[in-house]
């Protein structure tokens, strides 16, 4: 209770409680008919934290960097992108499957290296209709290190629905 004078009275008022705060202010992704597609990297593509440990693998692509690698229209293009040309695999009946894709966005803006991190072979078919998109995806805007382009990883979690 906080104690208050008010007109040579003494009155008690409540303290009101704390206003919530949101743990995570990471905007939501909307769902797109049949896929869902969410950036993992959840800091903005223009954030540099002053703690952070940019990293390369041994062969040299930055797994974490200043400015992480975009599509040419940002996040909504991609999903645009993805809209139109990804399709559900014919006779899969699947209520839902997510394939992680993961590749290099080099440093002229090309897309090389394709892996699926989360291969099963149930989903081969879902797995070869994201390799089929990734084999026409267009240039994007490289990731950045000290204002420099370089090789950087990108990943991308795809929800297939019927």
């Amino acid at each position: 209770m906080q104690v208050t004078e008010f007109a040579d009275q003494l009155t008690e008022k409540p303290i009101p409680p704390p206003i919530a705060q949101p743990i995570d202010s990471t905007p939501e992704i909307p769902w797109i008919d049949e896929i869902l597609l969410r950036d993992v990297c959840v800091e903005p593509a223009n954030f540099k934290q002053e703690n952070t440990i940019y990293k390369k693998d041994e062969s040299g692509v930055y797994t974490i960097c200043e400015v992480q690698p975009q599509f040419e229209s940002g996040v909504e293009g991609l999903m645009r992108f993805m809209k139109k040309n990804i399709h559900y695999p014919e006779g899969e009946k699947y209520d839902e499957v997510e394939i992680v894709l993961r590749f290099v966005v080099s440093k002229n803006g090309k897309c090389r290296n394709p892996v699926i991190l989360n291969s099963q072979k149930e989903f081969v078919k879902f797995e070869e209709e994201v390799l089929r998109i990734f084999s026409f995806m267009p240039d994007w805007q490289p990731g950045l290190q000290n204002g420099e382009a370089v090789d950087a990883y990108y990943t991308i979690p795809i929800t297939f629905k019927p």
